[in-house]
């Protein structure tokens, strides 16, 4: 920046604003299945507080069908009482097709964001094939020692044992499986539900 100093010893720095920003690791969810939409959000910085969401436009590149636009569905200033780009910060929501290139490939996109037509900046988004099995989620995520041995888990996964088994049954897909807690060998017991698979089991006691 430039300084300017005066006879009585005051000097005032003088900066330039920075330049609007998209905050890359404030997107959220960074994938999801391609056979899916998705809602999804980013923060960015330093737009002007009055920009309204018809100023910016969304595009995402396909390997089948070029340049694809994206549906922008909000923008919201996190501070209301701000009235200057420098604490600026938005929110913006928009809305991820499933994939263009189908829903058995597994690729990442590039999601250009532009504000009248400048490019604000580039995010990346990651489609994970339909078929692809995946550990979706574990209940509980933990427990204690002193509830092993007592204590059930049940794992939900997807496309397991096989690409989209969910279509019929995933339960019905499973063969010879184990279910191993350390060196030990739990039973375990297996439903479907919806297009998940949950496998239930109970955590050898260990102790503290």
């Amino acid at each position: 920046g430039n300084t300017v100093s005066t006879g009585n010893a005051i000097s005032i720095q003088i900066r330039a604003k920075p330049s609007p920003v998209l905050l890359q690791d404030t997107l959220y969810p960074r994938k999801g299945a391609a056979s899916d939409s998705q809602t999804v959000q980013v923060t960015a910085q330093y737009l002007s507080p009055s920009l309204t969401l018809s100023a910016l436009q969304i595009s995402m590149g396909s390997l089948t069908k070029g340049i694809v636009s994206l549906s922008p569905l909000s923008l919201s200033l996190s501070n209301s009482a701000c009235t200057d780009s420098l604490c600026a910060m938005h929110m913006l929501t928009f809305l991820l097709p499933p994939s263009p290139d189908g829903p058995d490939l597994s690729r990442d996109v590039g999601l250009n964001v532009s504000v009248n037509g400048q490019l604000l900046g580039t995010l990346t988004y990651s489609y994970v094939s339909a078929s692809t099995p995946t550990l979706v989620s574990v209940s509980p995520s933990q427990m204690t020692t002193s509830s092993t041995g007592a204590s059930a888990v049940t794992v939900f996964t997807q496309n397991f044992p096989s690409g989209g088994c969910y279509a019929f049954s995933c339960q019905g897909d499973i063969g010879a499986m184990s279910v191993l807690f350390g060196s030990s060998s739990l039973l375990w017991s297996a439903a479907d539900t919806g297009k998940l698979l949950a496998v239930t089991f109970t955590p050898a006691q260990t102790s503290a």
